[in-house]
């Protein structure tokens, strides 16, 4: 488990990207021609900063020309008493059990201090999955960063889909997200959060790098920060990326047969390499072209 860390921060940051809002060559967008109506596929990250906008117009001349914007999730069902009681369920750890008896004593300390740190208060987490603390502990040190989901470029997309009156739709459910992360057993959850705490120191560089890389179009260099942690973690990639882009294909494809332009908007990690959404559709004989 010793390479666990990279996929931690691969899962909550490098798993993610996003655009910028000046000239540039390429970007994290390919548009997908069939016969009929285009699909452009976006790469998307849950946390920006409002210097990331105004987008890149090539972005949003994009999201201009689709009907329909799809999203890995449609952020409307997160928020409704239902989506909440579920969200408790797979939140809260069993009955007799607690986070600090998943802990050994080494990695407690750590995460008294990391929480302390981050101004997180501990006792709040004492009935919480790991996978749950884990992702508080990044986001919080993200937002020391100054980066927020408000800004993210999934939720800019879907206000403007609500303004605007665009159909919006979703590639997952709720439930489905969260039991990728509640269906994770006691031994890989506590490694998960373990080293997450030692990657809270790399935020700042690790997210730097996959900007510049972004920035420039170069998505080969992108593609190697975004894959490498799941390198050594091959039950993580089987099931947080590879099986997810085999399930969402025949909805693509269904797509790219209807009348109606689309913008799918994931997570980059998503479409590149080369079991990525855009290398499956070129499998295929689907025209795929970076914007």
């Amino acid at each position: 488990m010793k390479r666990m860390g990279r996929f931690s921060l691969s899962l909550w940051l490098a798993a993610l990207s996003f655009t910028v809002g000046f000239a540039q060559d390429k970007h994290c967008l390919w548009k997908v021609q069939g016969d009929n109506a285009p699909i452009y596929l976006l790469g998307s990250v849950h946390v920006l900063s409002e210097a990331q906008y105004p987008l890149a117009q090539v972005i949003e001349d994009a999201y201009t020309a689709s009907s329909q914007i799809f999203f890995e999730m449609n952020l409307d069902s997160v928020t409704t008493p239902k989506a909440a009681a579920l969200m408790m369920s797979k939140i809260q750890l069993p009955e007799g059990h607690t986070l600090r008896s998943l802990l050994d004593n080494a990695t407690w300390q750590r995460l008294q201090k990391a929480t302390g740190d981050l101004g997180i208060s501990i006792d709040g987490f004492k009935n919480c999955q790991p996978w749950f603390v884990a992702s508080n502990l990044m986001m919080t040190a993200l937002g020391r960063h100054g980066f927020n989901p408000t800004y993210g470029l999934d939720m800019y997309f879907f206000q403007q889909s609500k303004r605007d009156g665009k159909t919006i739709k979703g590639l997952e459910t709720l439930a489905f997200q969260l039991d990728l992360f509640s269906e994770l057993g006691d031994s890989l959850q506590s490694a998960f959060i373990a080293q997450t705490l030692d990657e809270l120191q790399l935020i700042e560089t690790a997210f730097g790098r996959i900007v510049r890389h972004w920035e420039t179009g170069q998505i080969d260099s992108l593609e190697a920060l975004l894959l490498e942690g799941f390198s050594e973690e091959p039950e993580f990639y089987e099931a947080f990326l590879k099986k997810r882009n085999v399930a969402w294909l025949p909805e693509i494809e269904t797509l790219l047969k209807s009348d109606i332009p689309t913008l799918v908007v994931v997570g980059t990690a998503h479409l590149v390499g080369k079991d990525g959404v855009v290398a499956m559709l070129r499998d295929k004989g689907v025209s795929v072209e970076q914007l």
